[in-house]
């Protein structure tokens, strides 16, 4: 499935939690700035391809599903699975390997940053829009460039990654092929920025005649497949351009069929019958495709992705920092993966620790509120904090949720787990948009949901969440010295001093947590049918759909 990564296994063993941790994710360190030296400093190790051998050919349709799919327009979408449609109708100006989070070209065959707060971004002249009207396959220019990242930093709370953008000054297009972004001080994270799996080039006529991208005859683009068939809760189709794509190694497949399938366990059925080419699976449905197919490929995801605890501060009791520690402390994460996960995960902090080039060394992680070995030293501590706050009884409160991605399962985790404190949690199940609702119209108590951002950069990991004004931070939290430091770390080009900035960041918001308590990075198996060629699973679970453009089936 695309956007799973890591380990690839051939025989039939398959280990859990000491392989997550021991296979160390270390290339997801890679990506850390705008700048040489800017990222984290650590070996390049090369992924896994199935079925590189060969030589490519067109023909055939590849088939797999998702659980559901949300709204498509991706500068305002939290689902990360309509990314499997836009990732291939459309592009990026810059976008990150799959293989090592790396900046590749996309739209933009290359770069360059002739000062620290000036990037120019030189465009592939072969680009073309789809030819679909209103846009009937003309030119890409830099002008559509400008117009998608001043949409994307649009100061509405529907544009959920508004914030990144925020050290940008200027967004110009001196000529037809030239990008020139000012920025007011050395932007570290700039192209991981670019690079993040929401921020695509759209066009200025979709918007004006559907007024938003939400609808699937708004999805034309520069990418090498057309949407064809859509239905949110059956699925949709792709087919390759017949006007032809920019880029020529690409686009192999006739075209791509994605079936919604919200029931894990049918979803693995599919996979194991042939229905599908790639696919999810548990161990006992790995092991069954396995007897039937030697050679099957088969990967280990750990994602970016978190899992996360919201904390409304602007309702009682949640506003006092003890509350919210007793809460942090309270939680086991290492159950949440061992019943929820099945084994397969991490417990997470404020960087996933997949990016083992920003995150806490597992040692001073494990000794920090929250994620102690001895778990009943939290127990203890967080009965006491909720004491010294005058909660010694506990209160009543309601955590609300839903169903997709298992958040309903953690929930219920989550829910005995706080009655060893007292907290009394009713659960409240809405479907997904409801939930996003809520959130933004910040009504609600306690939430499970997922880091709706967060790519391989701590700033994104961190910033939108915890700034003052950031466009994820949805709980009312305010921070002086956080947001001191998050400024400090966005602006560091020393990949040294940036590391320490972001390691003290994570420690401050582990023993003063606010309103956003991060929970786990989920893992999971992936597979792909040995026909399959060329396959790239990314590296720490990114939705990176685009990576299909260079799959071909050899059947």
């Amino acid at each position: 499935m695309p956007g799973a990564s890591c380990t690839r296994w051939t025989g039939p063993q398959v280990s859990r939690r000491a392989v997550l941790r021991a296979g160390g994710l270390a290339a997801a360190g890679l990506v850390g700035g705008a700048f040489a030296g800017c990222g984290g400093e650590q070996e390049e190790r090369p992924q896994p391809t199935a079925g590189s051998t060969g030589t490519p050919r067109r023909g055939g349709v590849l088939r797999f599903s998702v659980s559901q799919l949300g709204e498509l327009d991706p500068h305002t979408t939290a689902d990360p699975f309509t990314t499997a449609v836009t990732h291939l109708t459309n592009n990026h100006i810059v976008r990150l390997s799959a293989r090592t989070f790396v900046p590749e070209p996309d739209l933009a065959k290359s770069w360059e940053f002739p000062e620290p707060t000036i990037a120019l971004f030189h465009f592939n002249p072969d680009a073309r829009w789809q030819d679909r009207p209103p846009l009937n396959g003309r030119p890409f220019e830099a002008e559509d460039a400008v117009f998608s990242i001043e949409r994307s930093r649009t100061p509405k709370p529907e544009f959920l990654r508004r914030t990144n953008y925020e050290p940008v000054d200027l967004v110009q297009a001196p000529d037809t092929a030239t990008l020139r972004i000012v920025t007011r001080m050395p932007y570290a994270p700039l192209l991981s920025i670019m690079g993040d799996q929401y921020e695509l080039v759209v066009a200025r006529e979709l918007v004006e005649q559907y007024g938003d991208l939400k609808r699937p005859e708004s999805m034309i683009g520069t990418g090498p497949y057309e949407l064809g068939r859509y239905d949110r809760d059956i699925g949709f189709a792709l087919t390759r351009r017949a006007d032809g794509y920019f880029k020529a190694d690409a686009a192999w497949l006739d075209g791509i069929e994605v079936s919604v399938i919200p029931d894990e366990q049918a979803a693995h059925a599919a996979f194991r019958s042939g229905r599908l080419d790639l696919g999810g699976v548990d161990e006992l449905n790995l092991e069954s495709a396995q007897r039937a197919h030697p050679d099957l490929n088969v990967y280990q995801t750990v994602v970016l992705t978190r899992e996360l605890f919201l904390l409304n501060l602007n309702r009682a009791p949640f506003g006092d920092e003890r509350v919210r520690l007793a809460i942090h402390r309270a939680i086991d994460r290492d159950q949440i993966v061992d019943t929820v996960w099945n084994g397969l995960g991490m417990a997470t902090g404020p960087v996933a620790p997949v990016l083992t080039a920003w995150a806490l060394p597992e040692d001073e992680f494990r000794s920090l509120p929250g994620y102690l070995r001895d778990k009943e030293e939290d127990i203890r501590e967080a009965k006491s904090l909720l004491a010294a706050a005058g909660l010694s009884d506990g209160f009543d409160t309601t955590i609300s949720t839903t169903e997709s991605f298992s958040f309903g399962k953690v929930a219920q985790v989550i829910q005995v787990q706080l009655q060893k404190v007292g907290i009394k949690a009713n659960i409240e199940i809405l479907d997904f948009g409801a939930l996003v609702k809520r959130i933004t119209d910040a009504d609600f108590r306690m939430v499970v949901i997922s880091s709706p951002t967060g790519g391989p950069d701590p700033d994104q990991q961190m910033y939108a969440f915890y700034h003052t004004g950031g466009s994820v931070n949805q709980t009312g939290y305010s921070d002086s010295e956080t947001d001191r430091l998050l400024d400090m770390q966005r602006s560091e080009t020393d990949s040294e001093r940036r590391k320490e900035t972001v390691l003290e960041l994570q420690r401050r918001l582990i023993e003063h947590p606010g309103g956003d308590l991060w929970l786990t990075c989920r893992g999971a198996l992936g597979a792909a049918y040995p026909y399959v060629k060329n396959y790239v699973p990314s590296v720490g679970g990114i939705f990176a759909y685009y990576s299909l453009e260079e799959v071909w089936l050899e059947k």
